[in-house]
């Protein structure tokens, strides 16, 4: 029944229906085939300038939930990255049975552990960020798609 409706479709829009059904690629596949090395260039340093940013804001003290709540009830309840490494840590050997001991290895190691999963958080944003600006890097490369 959707094939018909497919079929349909495409010989009202004048296409024609005896057009060749486009394989089913996910977005990722998609970009590749379009703008190759372009998009993977651009994926990755997105990809590095979220982690670094991260793990720089983690390892100054600028990125901590307890000073962006003022009211003292949430206030209580803030994190800082120590906490937020602890958590991590007790997730880690409950959830997956993995003793890591994120407290007991040196501070910037454990920074950039707990950054790289936060990094991990944004996947879905950085790859949109990443398919939205692809086109604009591949233009200004000179390595846009003929059409």
């Amino acid at each position: 029944m959707l094939r018909g409706f497919a079929a349909e479709a495409r010989t009202a829009s004048g296409t024609g229906g005896t057009m060749a059904a486009e394989p089913k690629m996910g977005k990722f596949k998609t970009l590749w085939k379009q703008y190759g090395w372009t998009f993977l260039g651009t994926y990755l340093s997105v990809y590095v300038v979220t982690l670094s940013g991260i793990y720089l804001l983690m390892y100054n003290g600028l990125m901590r939930t307890d000073t962006i709540h003022q009211d003292k009830d949430l206030h209580a309840h803030g994190m800082n990255p120590r906490q937020l490494q602890k958590r991590v840590d007790g997730w880690l050997k409950d959830y997956l049975g993995l003793d890591v001991g994120l407290d007991k290895v040196d501070p910037r190691t454990s920074t950039f552990v707990t950054a790289w999963l936060t990094t991990k958080l944004t996947e879905p944003a950085r790859f949109v960020f990443t398919a939205m600006v692809t086109p604009r890097v591949a233009r200004a490369l000179g390595r846009a798609p003929k059409l």
